[in-house]
């Protein structure tokens, strides 16, 4: 299978694993990755990943040859911008393990994630305009919003390749580790131990402080935070913290 889903308890690591193109997207990689995606809904934390120790090389250009045309290309970026908005709204959050290299499309699937963790000598190509191409799936909107309008016109314009040290100046990662992957599960370990409720409230407004003008985000805030307000494992931890603070006798 070119895409799979490999469970630690109710850690999900999807991988995409085609060694014979550098992990790149054909179009039957992209319905496979879709039909995973829809499988996803119980993970309490998804790692986003590419077999072989790779992260993923974009689309797969011999086999995307023969979508040629405007209505080709137009429903192939309908799919994609689909799948990753499925990985965006997942409840749960999200972390891209980026190893050895993530070029064009590789870079907007891991740009749908919430957390971007790479190699020390990760490599980021925003390999587009090699192509005469623009981003398609979503990933020059999520590329503004993680490093500004003005840097995502000269990384995509200047058509540059970025090394994770670079890539961390810029604001297009999050953190780089000896390896992505391994601090990937140890990040997805820590939110998994979180009470789920809470930790799907607290992905959710991370999101919308993005998404949503002031007044929305602060009623969603409030829709939110009630309910955990009220709920019986707010009270039983207030009364947890209260009963180990009071002294023997």
């Amino acid at each position: 299978m070119s895409v799979c889903v490999y469970w630690r308890g109710e850690i999900a690591r999807l991988i995409v694993d085609r060694p014979q193109a550098r992990n790149s997207l054909a179009p039957e990689t992209m319905d496979a990755l879709e039909r995973a995606v829809e499988g996803l809904g119980a993970a309490r934390a998804l790692i986003l990943s590419g077999g072989g120790g790779r992260f993923i090389a974009g689309g797969d250009l011999r086999a995307l040859d023969a979508l040629r045309g405007a209505a080709a290309g137009e429903a192939m970026s309908a799919q994609m911008q689909r799948v990753l908005g499925m990985i965006e709204a997942l409840p749960c959050p999200t972390i891209a393990a980026v190893q050895r290299y993530a070029y064009g499309g590789g870079v907007e699937v891991a740009l749908a994630a919430d957390l971007i963790i790479a190699d020390m000598d990760a490599v980021f190509g925003f390999r587009h305009l090699d192509y005469a191409l623009s981003t398609a799936w979503g990933g020059g909107r999520r590329l503004v919003r993680r490093v500004g309008r003005a840097r995502a016109l000269m990384l995509q314009g200047g058509a540059m390749t970025l090394s994770a040290e670079e890539a961390a100046r810029w604001g297009l990662i999050d953190e780089r580790a000896e390896d992505a992957l391994e601090a990937a599960w140890a990040w997805a370990a820590r939110f998994a131990a979180q009470p789920p409720e809470a930790l799907q409230a607290i992905t959710a407004l991370s999101r919308a402080a993005e998404a949503l003008p002031a007044e929305a985000y602060e009623a969603e805030e409030r829709a939110r935070f009630a309910p955990l307000w009220a709920a019986d494992t707010h009270w039983a931890r207030v009364e947890a913290f209260w009963a180990a603070r009071t002294p023997r006798r």
